[in-house]
């Protein structure tokens, strides 16, 4: 897979375009999530992606966001 700012990565089958890479607080890989409507996103899976592996994403200063996984 390739993220729309140049992360290059491996992600499930099932993920399609438009779903989006995450990292979860507290988890030790980032996350597919697909928007689900009302606020909500499904979990596609795990992902393997250059770059955000060991946190360096966190360091770029990112947005924090809140989500509701259903």
């Amino acid at each position: 897979m390739l993220t729309d700012n140049g992360y290059v990565g491996v992600c499930p089958d099932c993920a399609e375009e438009g779903d989006e890479v995450w990292i979860l607080r507290g988890a030790h890989v980032p996350y597919v999530l697909r928007k689900s409507g009302a606020g909500t996103s499904k979990l596609v899976g795990e992902a393997f992606v250059y770059g955000m592996m060991d946190g360096e994403v966190c360091s770029t200063g990112a947005a924090l966001h809140s989500l509701q996984l259903i």
